[in-house]
């Protein structure tokens, strides 16, 4: 099996060889749609479900190609061409939500419906994961926390899910961040995007790809009895630890301070932990 850069980059050779292939995983894209690839069919149906929230037509299928990506990145099982294809998660499911019009355009209502949808159905298919590769402008930029989308993404972070958002396309400048992105709970994705894709020789990467990076590298990391993959250093916006990762703050709050990090407490009633000066430990990303 041949692997790209990025899979490289991300170890999943060797997280595969550990039986870590995403089995029993689903993740719910809203998105475009899906098509019917036999990637997604062959050894056995991938796609669980599929619903047309924009037209309510009949599938699966994709009048775009972007959800179609998105889905092959996540759980493609890399059996047809030189096997280069093949997803983060192989042997995980996919459930399409299509939210999104052929031009990639959509509407609030169709979002928030998607996102209704799963908080009602994600333990009959065994949702664990949500890809949201769209944003909306914040129409609020002093108080984001009060959009819509956002307070809809941080009710499936609630319910237990990984939320994995892209950031837009339109930053480095303040407040080019998109809904929900701007969202302090979810995985929102950007500069390593550019990194991933660069590693690749391509223009870009899906959210998703550095998504299952920080949460499946994780538990595959801590699975192992030696040469762990330091996940522990990959932290939220703003230097916050991650509250998903295995055995939660407090678990990662160790390893940092072990190494010598100071981890510092903000706030009250939502506490949350930060490591001090984390600028001066970020990793450069430029190549």
């Amino acid at each position: 099996m041949e692997m790209t850069n990025v899979g490289n980059l991300l170890e999943l050779r060797r997280i595969y060889s550990r039986g870590i292939t995403g089995k029993g995983i689903t993740t719910a894209v809203l998105d475009t749609g899906i098509y019917a690839h036999p990637d997604f069919f062959i050894p056995q149906n991938k796609i669980l479900y599929f619903q047309d929230f924009v037209r309510n037509r009949r599938g699966p299928f994709d009048d775009n190609g972007h959800g179609t990506h998105v889905s092959g990145i996540i759980a493609s099982g890399g059996r047809f061409g030189d096997g280069s294809g093949i997803g983060v998660a192989p042997e995980s499911s996919i459930v399409m939500l299509k939210v999104l019009e052929r031009d990639g355009s959509g509407k609030i209502k169709n979002m928030i419906k998607g996102m209704e949808w799963i908080c009602l159905n994600h333990k009959k298919y065994g949702i664990r994961i949500v890809n949201i590769s769209v944003g909306m402008p914040v129409k609020n930029v002093e108080n984001p926390d009060e959009d819509i989308l956002v307070k809809k993404v941080e009710e499936l972070w609630n319910a237990g899910l990984v939320v994995v958002v892209a950031a837009g396309n339109d930053g480095p400048a303040p407040h080019t961040i998109t809904s929900p992105g701007t969202s302090r709970k979810v995985i929102t994705v950007g500069k390593i995007r550019e990194y991933f894709a660069k590693l690749s020789g391509a223009d870009f990467t899906e959210p998703i790809t550095a998504g299952i990076f920080v949460s499946i590298v994780a538990w595959a990391s801590y699975q192992r009895s030696e040469d762990e993959t330091p996940y522990w250093r990959t932290l939220k916006a703003n230097g916050e630890l991650n509250p998903k990762y295995p055995n939660g703050i407090e678990a990662q709050k160790k390893k940092l301070e072990d190494e010598g990090h100071i981890i510092i407490q903000k706030g009250r009633k939502n506490i949350r932990y930060y490591v001090k000066d984390y600028e001066k430990y970020i990793f450069d990303l430029s190549i």
